[in-house]
Order: structure tokens, then C-alpha cells, then sequence
């Protein structure tokens, strides 16, 4: 396992004018703490309960949890958009209950068959923003992307929405989010343009706790990107009556990334961090096997950009080993 701690501020002392570039970019990246800002003024987490941790369900029955069935085509829609630097695509396709689930696909322009990453977002987020920040720095080094919204989220949201999420409602959404990706999966398997041997996931905060259990049940993914995830929320299992444990362990993200193995994982999360506890990210960073990365940011639960770019970079070496040392590095700079 690789262990690493990263100081901000040290780096940007040692980058020089790279710093001054990264600094500037400071307004443009606030808006990507913005869906945050509730989280962030939210009561501590409580204490764990007293009552022993009972162990968690057998893996298939695990895994179960997350299997699906296409009753129904996926029935994929693609408009292609312009844009100036990319090949850009707005898709859509039918979920499990005939719902239309958006998406956004980005490959560089030039005609390929191109290694492809599957971005989570974060809660109250939405693709189009993940996008910017992290789908077009991919394609500028040779990485298609696909990111999809999650339900209640950029596209899928409608005036009767909340503002914030109740831990019931938030299980729901990470429950059929996990196997909706795994749909996009399907999707990005029917595409000539994307080697689907080499398909890797970045999930940032909630996008991170469910992409750890799609990594973890789906071999397709051939690495994982978590960025300020952890479990935040097995605890709870100890609080119900046993009949109703089900859906907690099911999005418990601890129970499944021991599964990505040997398939090679990085999990960045920041010390300073108000959403996602020290407590609850350790529980994810242990969970997971070798080979795993831990990167720990003096950061908070918004990432700085260099920070968030060890991610992008890592992933595209992982996917394109011959680039890597070698290979432009990712420059996470702001949308239009």
C-alpha cells in the first residue's frame, strides 16, 4: 500500500508559477463547494453505538443487493453538441423502471477507440459540473468520459425536490444510482470509441461511497478513483432491528470495496475535512485491500486542485500505462 500526505501550501511554494496558475482558478473551483455548503454547517456525526458491529452479510448476498435485470431495452438516445475541443454527446437511457436516466459522454475529437472513465458526482452536484472539472482534463489526455446524473439531481430534478436529502431518501437515491452506473457500463460497451477493457471510475464524495460499490461488484471497472469518500453510515446498522439492516448494509461502501482487489484502488480525503470524518473515511481506507493508495490532502471536503488532479492523473496512468510519467498532466481549470 502507498501512503502519502500532501500539503498545500508546500506545494504550491515548490510549483512556483504552476501555483500562481492554481490560485487564480480559487473563484471558479468555489463553485464546486457551493452543493456543499449545507453539509458543511451540518451537526457532528453521533457517536458509534456501544452495541457490537454485527458482521456483515455474506458477499452474495451482498452482491445480490446490486443485481439487475433489463426487462426492457436500454433504449439509448445521443445528441451530439457542439463544442470546440471535444467530441460531446448528450445521452440518455431507460433505467430498470423505465425511467430516463441523462448523461453526458466526452472524447477527444479526433476519430479512436479510447480508454474511458465513469464519473460519480456529489450530492446535490449534477454531471454537467463533474464534467467541467474532471471530464474534460481526461479528454485533453486522451481519456473519454461518461457521467450520468443521479435521481433528484441536475436534469432529474423537479419542483417538488428537497433541498436536502433525509438518510432514507439519500439511501434510495445511492441504492438505484449504483445500478444505474452499472447500466452506463452496458452502455459504454456498445460504443466502437471506448476500449471497454479499459474502463476506470473518479467518484468525489457521494459519488465516491456508491462508486466504491460498483467497483466492488462489477469487474469491469479496471480502477477506481475515490475522492473525500468513507462509510459514514454502517454505523447506523447497529441502531435498527435486524429485519430492517438490509438497505443500510447495502450502501454501507465498506462492505464492498474490499472486493475492487486486486484491481488497484486511490482513495484521496482531506484532513480538514467536516463532511466525511476521519473515523468514517479510515473505515473505508481499511476496508479496501491492496493494491491501495492513500493520499491524505490538507484540504477540505472541496478538494484544490492539484490535489483533485493527482486523481485524474493517476487514473489516466492506470488506463494508459504507457503515458504515464511521461504524458501531459491533467490541469483541472474552470468550465465554460
Amino acid at each position: 500500500m502507498v501512503r502519502s500526505r500532501h500539503n498545500v501550501t508546500t506545494f504550491h511554494k515548490k510549483t512556483g508559477s504552476a501555483a500562481i496558475g492554481t490560485l487564480a482558478l480559487a473563484g471558479a473551483w468555489s463553485a464546486l463547494a457551493a452543493p456543499y455548503a449545507w453539509a458543511q454547517a451540518a451537526p457532528p456525526a453521533p457517536a458509534t453505538a456501544a452495541a457490537p458491529m454485527p458482521a456483515a452479510p455474506s458477499w452474495d448476498k451482498l452482491k445480490a443487493m446490486h443485481a439487475y435485470k433489463l426487462t426492457t431495452p436500454l433504449a439509448v438516445k445521443e445528441e451530439a453538441r457542439d463544442d470546440t475541443d471535444v467530441k460531446l454527446s448528450h445521452i440518455s437511457f431507460s433505467n430498470t423502471k423505465g425511467q430516463r436516466v441523462p448523461g453526458l459522454f466526452m472524447r477527444p475529437k479526433a476519430e479512436g477507440v479510447y480508454p474511458c472513465v465513469l464519473i460519480l458526482h456529489g450530492m446535490t452536484s449534477d454531471k454537467d459540473t463533474f464534467m467541467k472539472f474532471f471530464g474534460r482534463p481526461l479528454a485533453a489526455m486522451g481519456v473519454a468520459s461518461l457521467a450520468i446524473d443521479a435521481d433528484m439531481h441536475g436534469e432529474r430534478r423537479t419542483k417538488d425536490t428537497p433541498a436536502t436529502f433525509n438518510p432514507i431518501l439519500l439511501g434510495q437515491i445511492m441504492r438505484a444510482g449504483i445500478v444505474e452506473n452499472r447500466m452506463a457500463l452496458d452502455y459504454l460497451q456498445t460504443r466502437r470509441d471506448v476500449d471497454a477493457r479499459r474502463i476506470g471510475l473518479f467518484g468525489y464524495s457521494m459519488g465516491a461511497i456508491m462508486g466504491a460499490t460498483v467497483s466492488g461488484v462489477d469487474e469491469r471497472i479496471a480502477a477506481t478513483v475515490l475522492c473525500v469518500g468513507g462509510d459514514p453510515i454502517r454505523r447506523y446498522v447497529t441502531m435498527l432491528p435486524p429485519a430492517m439492516r438490509g438497505e443500510v448494509e447495502a450502501v454501507s461502501p465498506s462492505n464492498y470495496i474490499g472486493h475492487i482487489s486486486p484491481r488497484p484502488v486511490f482513495l484521496i480525503n482531506g484532513t480538514n475535512d467536516t463532511v466525511i470524518s476521519e473515523a468514517d473515511a479510515r473505515l473505508l481506507q481499511n476496508a479496501a485491500r491492496e493494491p491501495k493508495k492513500i493520499l491524505w490532502a490538507e484540504a477540505g471536503h472541496i478538494l484544490p486542485p492539484n490535489v483533485a488532479e493527482q486523481g485524474v492523473n493517476w487514473i489516466r496512468d492506470k488506463l494508459i500505462p504507457a503515458a504515464a510519467g511521461v504524458g501531459p498532466a491533467a490541469r483541472i481549470t474552470p468550465g465554460r
